[in-house]
């Protein structure tokens, strides 16, 4: 294989990689932003009393969390084509920033904080991966979403 074509499998990979990568980002900032809209209107409904529109969009915010995994998960297979070609090229530079990155050897250096030092003692590097919090924060809102939903149907029950 020649430079040239090395150089271009190594172009075409980084772009796969980073263009899916900044994607998921993306959608999910999109989705921060659309179950913060939903959030307010729901307080809206809330404080008008209005059931049926907190239930509607109660119901709203579930199926955008649902949705938003379907696409985080599709969207980490994309990234994670990307991982396996840039594996394969590294070997073949004689690199290993992916295979570091796997086995997170510089993690515990970065960590400052105590709380997260523990965590990463007790829990391993898992706990500091991207699609654990993404989905985390997406499944939380999700759930909140269908607690939103029961209590807008119960006729905001409780408040005053």
């Amino acid at each position: 294989m020649t430079d040239d074509q090395l150089d271009l499998k190594v172009r075409y990979a980084w772009d796969w990689f980073s263009y899916h990568a900044r994607q998921r980002l993306t959608a999910f900032n999109f989705f921060l932003i659309l179950m913060g809209a939903v959030v307010v209107g729901y307080a809206q409904a809330v404080t008008g009393h209005a059931p049926v529109v907190g239930a509607a969009l109660g119901f709203l915010g579930a199926f955008v969390a649902q949705a938003f995994w379907a696409m985080d998960v599709r969207n980490e297979e994309l990234v994670s084509c990307g991982r396996v070609a840039l594996d394969d090229l590294e070997l073949q530079l004689g690199l290993s920033i992916r295979y570091e990155d796997h086995v997170r050897g510089q993690l515990g250096e970065v960590l400052q904080n105590p709380v997260a030092k523990w965590l990463h003692l007790r829990l391993g590097a898992k706990w500091f991966r991207h699609s654990r919090w993404l989905r985390m924060v997406i499944i939380v809102m999700g759930l909140l979403s269908v607690a939103a939903f029961g209590w807008a149907v119960s006729g905001f029950w409780g408040s005053a």
